[in-house]
This record gives structure tokens, C-alpha cells and sequence, in this order.
């Protein structure tokens, strides 16, 4: 038996740092998979027993003629024919697309995405319902199908995805995150952080707007998104437009190791999405110690924090209720410091895998 993971690259996402996660636990119990990426997009750490094959190295002098998302089809039913890999786990949703046209052999689908709400406002152009048609047939011809959370699972079946659908769980490896000490940085200056492409779904404008509430109260703070996207230039006129050029700061993409540093510098996780599915980010956070506060938005925050056990869940949108959690946490920092590192625990990537393998019946020793 021959395991292969794929992924379309291996950066930037959940997705994607899911099948990383994927492959450091298979190589934990020595067992050789194929890590197959549709391009050499990789910053996540992966398993040393992986062997990575990137498809867009096949069929090179065709890719002048046709497209791309074609030859990546060709590219992968070859690397099936010639390795005969048993199993094949795809992590986003166009290596699920991609999925549909190989066969003899188990395939395993784990869906990231709040379906339902990703495609609700999408052109109604023919290539995009071409697309949508596969992502659904790609799920339902699926052997095994996950979802992270239950909003995902709840956004699967508005999809129209039939069958039995497993639960899974974003994951996080503790080791790497290893946990911050407990105290606010630098106690005159409070530093938010948050980590979200610059798209609609992430809700800047509210988060700048809660900066620009605790300035008027005049509370030294300052924030740093990280992350890119098509509205950085609209983000930017609005940073400027309130004034708070020095206390918001759009650092784009970064390393791992800026990342993982700039994620121990800061001080509280603020998150303002309108949906999620489950935010990876706000794990990683939890793993070094950061206190979450989360928009309690459809799918994702509301599981992790547990209804608000382990961190400050927001009535929706409400930018006075994240004004006034700031200041809580901010008066108890080590509560919720605490509450953050407990829970990081539960999404271990050992434990979430070992359920994992368990309910695909894929003999993992």
C-alpha cells in the first residue's frame, strides 16, 4: 500500500498546512507517502519520509499549448499509473477536482471551506458551473469525506454532498508553536495581531475601526494583519482615511521563521472574519499562548472557543462588545493566556490523525 497526499501547493493556507501536518505524522511512524503539489510553492515543514513530486514538472512542452489545470490532470493520472499508489488524500478543493479523474483507488477528500458561503456570490460564468460540477462529484465519488468543523459539514450538505461525511479537525504541531510566557509584551504599548488574506470575507474594516475606538480612549495599540489580497490598496486609503498609519500595519506575506516571531511578539489574536471554517490562525495563536478574541461569525470560532470557554466570543460585528474584550483580556491577561495553551492541546495533529486513519480503515502502524 502507497499513501499519496495532494495539495495544490504546500503555503499560505489551511488546507495546505493540513496536508504538511499529514505528512510529518505518517513520516513520525516511518512510513514513505508521496507528497504530490501541483507547484514548488512550499514554506510548511513536511515529513522526511515524503517524496514530493510537483506535477507542473510534467508534460512541460505541452503547458505552452494548453492549460495549465489540463496537463495537471494528465500530470496526475501518469504519476498514478507509474507509482500505483493506493490511497489518495487531496486537501484543497482543486486537487478534489482534480481527484475526479483517476481511479483505482481509495480516495479520501477533506473539505476546509465553508462551501456554501465561499461560492454563494460567484459568477454565473460556464467555466465557473464546469468547476463547481467537478468540486461536487469530487466529494461524492470520494471514498471518505471530512469536514473540520461542523459549520463545514453543515456548508458540505447545502453543497448537495451525498454520503456519510466524518468530522476531522484543523490541527497544530506544539512543538513548533512552542508557548509564549505569560505577560503582555510591552505594557504600554498593547499589540494585535491577526493573519487573513486581504479579501472581504476577513472583515478589515471592523478590525481597523476597533483599533481606531481603543486610540480614542487612548490606549497605546497597535496591529499587525499578515496576510495579501486584492484589497490591500482599498485597506491602505482606509488606514490612512482614520489615521492610524502608525498604529496598523499590513506586513503581507512572510517567512515561517518572521512568522512564527511575529506571532510571539504580539500580545492578543483578534479575528473579524464574516465566515470561517476553522481558522488555523487562531490555533497556532492559542498554541503560543496568544488570548483569542474571535467574531462569532458562521463556522469555526465558535467550536474552538467552546461556545466562549476558552476565549472571548463576539456578538457578531459588534465592534463595542471587541472594544470592551480587549480591555478584559487586557486586565486578565493570564487567565486567558492559559485558557488559550489548554486548549491548543486538544488540536494536536498526533491525536487528530490517529482518529483520522481510524475511521478510513487505512492500516497506519
Amino acid at each position: 500500500m502507497q499513501i499519496a497526499l495532494y495539495s495544490t501547493i504546500l503555503s499560505r493556507g489551511g488546507a495546505e498546512r493540513y496536508i504538511a501536518y499529514l505528512s510529518k505524522y505518517l513520516s513520525k511512524k516511518n512510513i514513505p507517502h508521496l507528497l504530490l503539489l501541483d507547484r514548488d510553492e512550499i514554506t510548511y515543514q513536511y515529513g522526511d519520509s515524503a517524496e514530493v513530486i510537483i506535477l507542473r514538472d510534467y508534460l512541460k512542452v505541452f503547458r505552452i499549448i494548453f492549460p495549465n489545470r489540463l496537463i495537471d490532470i494528465i500530470a496526475l493520472r501518469r504519476i498514478r499509473f507509474n507509482r500505483k499508489f493506493s490511497s489518495l488524500i487531496s486537501g484543497t478543493d482543486k486537487s478534489i477536482v482534480n481527484s475526479v479523474f483517476i481511479s483505482k483507488c481509495k480516495k479520501i477528500s477533506v473539505c476546509q471551506n465553508n462551501l456554501s458561503r465561499k461560492y454563494l456570490d460567484i459568477s454565473n460564468s460556464l467555466l465557473r458551473k464546469i468547476s463547481l460540477y467537478f468540486l461536487r462529484k469530487g466529494f461524492n465519488r470520494s471514498s471518505f469525506k471530512f469536514a473540520v468543523s461542523e459549520g463545514v459539514l453543515k456548508s458540505m450538505r447545502d453543497f448537495s454532498i451525498e454520503g456519510k461525511i466524518y468530522n476531522t479537525r484543523n490541527c497544530v504541531d506544539r512543538e513548533h508553536f512552542s508557548e509564549n510566557e505569560n505577560y503582555i509584551t510591552n505594557p504600554l504599548n498593547l499589540k494585535l495581531i491577526n493573519v487573513g488574506n486581504l479579501i472581504e470575507q476577513k472583515n478589515h474594516k471592523l478590525l481597523i475601526r476597533i483599533i481606531k475606538s481603543l486610540k480614542d480612549q487612548n490606549i497605546e495599540v497597535s496591529l499587525e494583519i499578515l496576510g495579501e489580497g486584492e484589497l490591500r490598496t482599498e485597506l491602505t486609503d482606509y488606514i490612512k482615511e482614520l489615521e492610524l498609519e502608525k498604529n496598523v500595519t499590513l506586513l503581507g506575506f512572510i517567512t515561517k521563521e518572521a512568522y512564527l516571531k511575529t506571532l510571539k511578539s504580539a500580545d492578543i489574536f483578534i479575528l473579524t472574519s464574516i465566515f470561517e471554517g476553522m481558522p488555523l490562525a487562531i490555533l497556532e495563536a492559542m498554541s503560543v499562548g496568544l488570548p483569542i478574541i474571535a467574531n462569532d461569525c458562521e463556522s469555526g470560532p465558535r467550536e474552538i472557543l467552546d461556545n466562549g470557554k476558552f476565549g472571548k466570543l463576539i456578538e457578531f460585528n459588534n465592534e463595542k462588545s471587541f472594544v470592551n474584550a480587549v480591555n478584559e483580556v487586557k486586565e486578565n491577561y493570564l487567565k486567558f493566556s492559559n485558557l488559550s495553551k489548554k486548549r491548543a492541546s486538544y488540536y494536536e495533529y498526533d491525536k487528530i490523525f490517529d482518529d483520522f486513519f481510524e475511521s478510513t480503515e487505512l492500516i497506519i502502524k
